[in-house]
């Protein structure tokens, strides 16, 4: 997902970079806590626990090398259809990955199988859980104006 974006941004031409880059700055911020808290929720060792994390900070910077190389390269019109047409694809790609990663897996495991949540006493700690997804949600859409 993360190479996908970096591609993307790569791709890009000099007046589409600040909004972009802004964009993605935040969804990486917002993503990194999120990768965060499943490195530490899993218990790996300390060696893992770095591997994985320098794994997640160098994932788009590769993929914005990637798509200024292919940018620069010969014969690369950005303008045209079918350059058009895979940004396109790569975008809907990794809007669903990310869609797929958070409903199907972190959703279900934090939530639906969280056992502290379904015996709480209360309603107010999966009623907190569930309004900062959505709040992450519209944080995550108004980013997305942008990009």
């Amino acid at each position: 997902h993360s190479v996908l974006i970096g591609f993307d941004l790569g791709l890009q031409t000099k007046s589409q970079w600040v909004p972009l880059v802004i964009a993605i700055t935040f969804h990486q911020f917002f993503e990194g806590f999120a990768v965060g808290q499943i490195v530490l929720d899993a218990q790996f060792t300390f060696w893992k626990k770095f591997a994985m994390t320098a794994f997640y900070s160098l994932t788009t910077s590769v993929g914005i090398v990637i798509g200024i190389c292919t940018y620069t390269g010969e014969g690369y019109d950005g303008q045209s259809k079918g350059a058009n047409i895979t940004i396109g694809v790569l975008d809907s790609i990794c809007g669903g990955l990310l869609l797929f990663a958070g409903m199907s897996v972190f959703w279900p495991e934090w939530f639906v199988t969280n056992y502290k949540l379904c015996l709480a006493d209360s309603l107010v700690v999966p009623s907190v859980g569930f309004f900062g997804v959505a709040l992450g949600m519209v944080i995550m859409s108004v980013i997305g104006i942008w990009a």
